[in-house]
């Protein structure tokens, strides 16, 4: 019973999607977001963030997303704790951007728009521990801050499926390089003990997994 539903319903949808197609015309704009996930569904923000397609030209569009989320957490201390405990904190943010290039091309069907493309992004992201600790005088905080930079190039091969007027899905590889340097230090309030400070520096090369997205054109 489950497999004939799922065929009628891929049958309806397949032959409303003969009638639809992909805008890949100059001035088309769409919101882009992507599917965390198929297994249930879950619509997720693109990259993070915002994500938006706009067609500069025929069959040629500039994909961008902006990245941006900041939290805080305070934990006072349990009612058995000893006069003058400090609260435990945690902050941290994080922010990027994102711009790919699409060249478009023209598909077997209307409803059906191959592309390839090149792309880049930056993102930055910190963060900033207060966790208390004793100390010879009473009590104090350990201070741990951590901040990282990444930068990545890429080239993108994917395709839209307009199945409806004006939404699409897509599907895209992405194969590229990543750069990411970064320091984490700790100020220990423990008396005598110096400031740790650790360097860290990457790099990765490679295929990166598909994605799924689900744009909405106006």
């Amino acid at each position: 019973m489950r497999l004939l539903v799922f065929v009628a319903a891929f049958m309806l949808v397949a032959g409303v999607a003969l009638g639809a197609e992909v805008p890949t015309m100059k001035g088309d704009k769409a919101m882009v977001f992507m599917f965390d996930g198929l297994d249930d569904l879950d619509l997720d923000s693109y990259a993070g963030g915002i994500g938006m397609r706009y067609y500069f030209g025929d069959y040629m569009a500039i994909r961008g997303g902006v990245m941006f989320d900041m939290y805080s957490e305070t934990e006072e201390p349990c009612s058995d704790a000893p006069d003058g405990y400090p609260d435990y904190e945690y902050s941290s943010s994080a922010y990027g951007i994102e711009l790919v290039f699409e060249k478009h091309l023209e598909g077997c069907s209307p409803s059906v728009s191959p592309y390839f493309g090149v792309g880049g992004y930056f993102r930055m992201m910190s963060s900033e521990e207060k966790d208390p600790t004793a100390t010879e005088d009473g009590y104090g905080t350990d201070v741990c801050t951590e901040d990282y930079t990444y930068l990545g190039l890429f080239g993108a091969l994917g395709f839209e499926w307009a199945f409806t007027d004006c939404m699409t899905l897509g599907g895209e590889y992405t194969v590229g390089f990543q750069s990411m340097s970064g320091e984490e230090e700790t100020d220990y309030a423990y008396e005598g003990v110096d400031t740790e400070t650790c360097e860290e520096s990457g790099s990765w090369m490679g295929f990166d997994e598909a994605s799924v997205y689900l744009s909405v054109y106006w």
